[in-house]
């Protein structure tokens, strides 16, 4: 996945047009039921894992896109921290890495995605 890796990189650097980046198991690790609901695939391969969106929009953007209420979602953004001490402003950026599931995940799939949360971190 360098393409992970190369839009993580646009994040993290700092890059004016990317400040978020989502990623999931891809949709193609899912099966659709008979009344036509598609649910996660239970034990997907932490290989499978796809980028669901990036963008400039910051974490109310990035959360617009994660959805389904049935997958994990894996995402990082960077923020801006400012302290101003003394009439000194320093700018300093942070970066946040968070897990999301909807209330429709599968517990097996949450828990798949917590395993696999330390091997996405690393990207």
């Amino acid at each position: 996945p360098f393409e992970i890796e190369d839009e993580w990189s646009r994040v993290r650097e700092g890059d004016a047009a990317r400040n978020w980046l989502l990623l999931a198991y891809r949709a193609d690790e899912t099966h659709t039921r008979s009344d036509g609901t598609v649910r996660p695939l239970t034990n997907p391969a932490a290989e499978s894992v796809e980028i669901v969106g990036s963008g400039g929009g910051g974490l109310s953007e990035c959360l617009r896109h994660a959805s389904s209420d049935a997958r994990v979602y894996w995402g990082g953004f960077r923020v801006v921290a400012i302290d101003e001490q003394r009439g000194v402003v320093s700018e300093r950026p942070k970066r946040v890495f968070f897990m999301l599931a909807g209330p429709d995940t599968p517990l097996k799939q949450k828990a798949r995605g917590l395993l696999d949360m330390g091997a996405i971190a690393e990207v």
